[in-house]
């Protein structure tokens, strides 16, 4: 009499294990809280070059006109001070291509993108730094705010936007920002 009841509690055991099994998988594939600035386990990028983004090398404005396609998006985290903290590539970018025209200080933003476009914009120098300020943001900042050329050859550019506003946890005050690294449509 023994065994006749065992196919019928395995029976009823089959579904209750396979819950446990799908419970278990669930809470133990949970997405991790992200790590700011000055939390515990937080690892800093340090880049090879200076990590403060004011400071930039030489660049040839007059390079500045063409098609520029986007080679690599960077969401970045600074200081407060601008000093680099950390660079994650990016797997979608606002946009895929931008051209700039000097003559009429303009630019226009690929088609597919939702970047504000097309526009115009102005330059400025501050000692050897070389900033671009466009007329829309296409980095949906806080404020439109300046875009440092950090690189700028006949055939590379890159940019950084920091957006200006401050943002605050409980371990500390940080800035984001984003770094586009084009290549020039031959």
């Amino acid at each position: 009499m023994g065994t006749q009841y065992q196919p019928t509690l395995m029976r009823n055991l089959h579904p209750i294990l396979i819950l446990i099994l799908v419970c278990a998988l669930a809470t133990a594939c949970k997405k991790d809280p992200p790590i700011y600035p000055n939390d515990p386990g937080f690892v800093p990028y340090k880049s090879k070059s200076a990590n403060n983004v004011t400071q930039g090398a030489t660049v040839d404005i007059s390079l500045l006109a063409g098609e520029w396609p986007v080679t690599a998006m960077y969401t970045e985290t600074y200081t407060t001070s601008n000093v680099l903290q950390s660079s994650s590539q990016t797997l979608s970018n606002f946009y895929s291509a931008v051209e700039i025209n000097s003559n009429s200080k303009s630019y226009f933003f690929d088609a597919a993108s939702n970047a504000p476009s097309p526009g115009f914009y102005t330059t400025a120098t501050s000692g050897s730094n070389v900033y671009l300020q466009l007329q829309k943001d296409p980095f949906n900042r806080s404020l439109n705010d300046k875009i440092q050329i950090t690189n700028l050859t006949a055939t590379s550019m890159t940019w950084v936007a920091i957006d200006p506003q401050v943002l605050s946890t409980a371990s500390g005050s940080f800035k984001t920002g984003f770094k586009v690294v084009y290549k020039r449509k031959s």
